[in-house]
């Protein structure tokens, strides 16, 4: 890490382009979003209000969260791949005030519709918090991610305008291909409409993983974003380190991060030295075991006697103990937090005053349970894909 923290402002590490990232993210996977799929404005705008105020300064989004679409004033955008709407009328309208870009005029239709309703999701709070001069664009690290029916070569870079337009935005600090796998493409709002995001009905539709769309053209598409200077930095989400190698061998631009799924219960401490060897930094997503999230047959890391032994010592939550942990692994480990309860979060967030000691990290690196929280394998698009193991 480059730098000690004040109290307020994370450390900094720094990515294998030069660029840093801070070490402390604020995750918005399902944040505000209620059980019948909905979303609830105000807890996002709150969350990340709070987040930013108290010192975070690293947010990660994704389009497969559903929650980045910005309200604008001005017209109704819609954009197209080829014949099919990315960007499905019915379900997936956007505003834009004025667009800057040739690049973005080349693919956008401008059409006038007053009936539409709009929702007020992550690219409001980020607007709101740039309009108040709370922070300026440059003081933030803003990540998204490359949806996985869009990693056909036509359709990346559209793709990333869809979301720099959702998060009002000119640029991303990082942008990363989700998931290696690639789906067959379907329009914007379908896609959408089958995760739940029509107005709370869930009308779900028919995929399947695309063998014929490799990582490397995806990964082409991505690095010409770079050159394009639409996004800062790319890297990958969900990777092994036998996609990594294979990555590694033909990237002209390597990946900056891999974002996995790691806490005491999966310390996947191979591919935590894999990519510290390649100049890679981890990124952990959930790191709390996803709580809330899980079945009733999974453990619950944060109920776990060991852990609440050790935070009990240093008058910490368990999951503090759990976030740095994971921070005190080396110096390639950034850990994405989420919350959207404002004590939640500041905890999350207060990491700076305590160490875990050496016994500590040994005796949590001996949980050893290799238990995975998110497993692709038994998800109805990708069943029977173990990506993992």
């Amino acid at each position: 890490m480059k730098k000690k923290g004040d109290g307020r402002l994370f450390p900094t590490i720094k990515l294998n382009d030069k660029k840093e990232i801070p070490a402390l993210g604020f995750g918005t996977w399902c944040l505000g979003q209620r059980e019948d799929r909905t979303f609830d404005k105000k807890v996002i705008h709150d969350a990340i209000q709070h987040a930013v105020k108290i010192g975070f300064r690293h947010i990660d989004c994704a389009q497969d969260y559903l929650n980045e679409q910005a309200k604008r004033k001005g017209r109704h955008v819609y954009t197209f791949f080829s014949s099919a709407p990315f960007i499905n009328k019915c379900h997936c309208n956007i505003l834009i005030a004025n667009l800057k870009k040739e690049e973005k005029k080349k693919r956008i239709e401008i059409l006038q519709n007053k009936k539409k309703t709009f929702l007020y999701l992550v690219g409001d709070a980020l607007k709101e918090l740039f309009n108040d001069k709370v922070v300026k664009r440059e003081d933030l690290f803003i990540t998204s991610k490359l949806n996985q029916p869009y990693h056909s070569a036509k359709h990346v870079e559209l793709a990333l305008q869809k979301t720099l337009l959702d998060l009002d935005l000119e640029y991303l600090d990082l942008y990363l291909i989700h998931w290696p796998m690639a789906f067959d493409f379907v329009d914007y709002g379908k896609n959408a409409n089958q995760r739940g995001w029509n107005e709370g009905k869930y009308n779900p539709w028919d995929t399947k993983v695309n063998p014929h769309i490799s990582i490397q053209e995806t990964w082409k598409a991505m690095e010409e974003l770079v050159k394009k200077g639409f996004v800062k930095s790319i890297g990958v989400s969900n990777f092994n380190v036998q996609l990594l190698r294979d990555l590694l061998s033909y990237a002209t631009i390597p990946p900056v991060v891999n974002q996995v799924e790691s806490h005491p219960y999966l310390t996947q401490s191979g591919l935590v030295k894999f990519c510290a060897d390649n100049k890679i930094v981890v990124e952990a997503y959930s790191p709390l075991a996803s709580p809330g999230h899980y079945s009733k047959t999974d453990p619950v890391l944060l109920n776990d006697k060991t852990l609440i032994k050790i935070a009990n010592k240093h008058g910490k939550t368990p999951a503090q103990v759990a976030l740095k942990w994971n921070l005190m692994r080396g110096e390639n480990v950034v850990v994405i937090t989420k919350a959207s309860n404002p004590q939640r979060i500041s905890e999350n967030h207060s990491l700076l005053d305590f160490s875990l000691t050496d016994d500590d990290m040994k005796t949590l690196n001996s949980l050893k349970e290799n238990h995975r929280y998110l497993r692709p394998q038994e998800w109805s698009v990708t069943k029977g894909i173990y990506l993992f193991d």
